[in-house]
């Protein structure tokens, strides 16, 4: 709502005290995605309420952190990928004995 009153900076200050809050708790918890994505979804929106204000460092700044959550969430999520694939992989393998059979 900030946002589109055109109170650009107070937007930017209300996101910042929810970036406050989700930081910490996904750096205590970094495997946890939902912390994950809710800092990119805040950390994105930072970015673009910095880049209309002219805040070229704090956009710059909101982008690096996005990178930072793009490789913790792909980081957090590989343990469970290579679990499906692993299960996928056995699958065919089943798959294949049955129609041998």
């Amino acid at each position: 709502m900030l946002y589109l009153q055109g109170h650009l900076a107070e937007a930017v200050q209300t996101l910042q005290r929810a970036i406050d809050i989700y930081d910490p708790l996904q750096r205590r918890q970094p495997d946890n995605i939902r912390y994950i994505d809710s800092l990119v979804s805040a950390r994105r929106i930072e970015q673009f309420l910095r880049d209309m204000l002219g805040d070229a460092a704090g956009a710059a700044a909101a982008t690096k952190e996005v990178q930072r959550l793009d490789e913790a969430r792909q980081t957090a999520t590989r343990p469970a990928l290579e679990k499906n694939e692993s299960l996928q992989a056995a699958d065919r393998q089943h798959f294949d004995k049955a129609v041998e059979l």
